[in-house]
């Protein structure tokens, strides 16, 4: 009994172990093909009944193909005249088409004309078309990129797997209750807590494209445009109007000329003063020379023309 107990144990580890060998991937990285795990059904044929356990649930997970599995993504960057309506008319149609937002990041200030609001938006997938709709009357469409991601080769793969091991569950379950020594329970046990941690994991990755495929991921971007303004072509004034604007424009002229020329004058006026003070000293000296050059140039007194004076 308790050898043949230890030969169901090592077979059921071994079928687990090549079960999820074909599901390593998560819901990144999906398969466009569906894996059958027939091969994990035949690795533990040596417990007897539990081959055709698991033959049957691959053959149902074959006729479930049907349902397809897509991961939709979009993503769209508006620029909005009307921002602020554009902001509510967005949350109003998340709310009847009963999406919601995962998050929402906003920039700048209405008021000055420069805001942004980024969402993250989760909308069901079967209403993706009429949001794609919706999209238009926000304002001018700038970037606008759409993608889909077919898993469903991965989710009936994964649930494939999930009901082989909730079998194996069973079946252990069943082995347990034959034990009859604490190597045999602690044996069992061990197994038992392995097969549950991957069905455990098994169950997290389908919520997951569950949810991924059910909603769809849209990457909302709104960016506050101004207004064009409208230009009035110019109208050609008449001549009176552009003589008088001539003139005018010509006294304009005038003054800025005299009120540069002023300027710089004032500025010249220190040196104007220094060569002036130059000047009168040169022509100082010029003429002390010239004075000095005439009394040299004088004849002396005659001595007896003073002495008939004297007389």
């Amino acid at each position: 009994m308790r050898n043949k107990l230890a030969l169901c144990l090592i077979a059921l580890s071994l079928g687990a172990a090549l079960l999820l060998s074909g599901c390593s991937a998560g819901p990144s990285a999906p398969s466009d093909g569906y894996t059958s795990p027939e091969s994990d059904s035949g690795a533990s044929s040596s417990s007897g009944s539990w081959e055709s356990d698991s033959t049957a649930v691959v053959s149902g997970s074959d006729q479930a193909l049907g349902e397809r599995k897509v991961i939709r993504n979009a993503h769209y960057e508006i620029s909005c005249v009307e921002y602020e309506t554009a902001l509510a008319r967005v949350n109003e149609e998340i709310e009847r088409l009963l999406g919601y937002v995962q998050s929402a990041e906003s920039v700048g200030s209405p008021s000055k004309g420069n805001a942004s609001t980024r969402y993250v938006l989760r909308i069901p997938a079967g209403k993706l078309n009429e949001f794609r709709s919706f999209i238009p009357g926000l304002g001018e469409i700038r970037f606008q990129k759409e993608s889909g991601e077919d898993v469903t080769g991965q989710y009936f793969d994964t649930e494939s797997q999930l009901k082989v091991l909730r079998a194996q569950e069973e079946r252990i379950l069943s082995f347990m209750e034959q034990a009859t020594n604490l190597d045999e329970i602690f044996q069992i046990e061990n197994e038992l807590t392995n097969i549950r941690v991957q069905i455990e994991r098994l169950t997290t990755v389908r919520k997951q494209i569950d949810d991924l495929s059910s909603f769809a991921t849209v990457e909302l971007e709104l960016v506050q445009s101004q207004a064009d303004e409208t230009i009035e072509p110019e109208q050609r004034p008449g001549f009176g109007s552009r003589f008088g604007e001539t003139f005018l424009q010509s006294f304009r002229i005038f003054g800025e000329v005299a009120d540069r020329a002023v300027l710089i004058l004032i500025w010249m006026l220190p040196y104007f003063l220094l060569a002036g003070l130059v000047a009168f000293a040169c022509v100082s000296l010029s003429r002390a020379s010239r004075r000095r050059k005439a009394k040299k140039a004088l004849p002396p007194p005659d001595e007896n023309e003073d002495e008939n004076e004297g007389k």
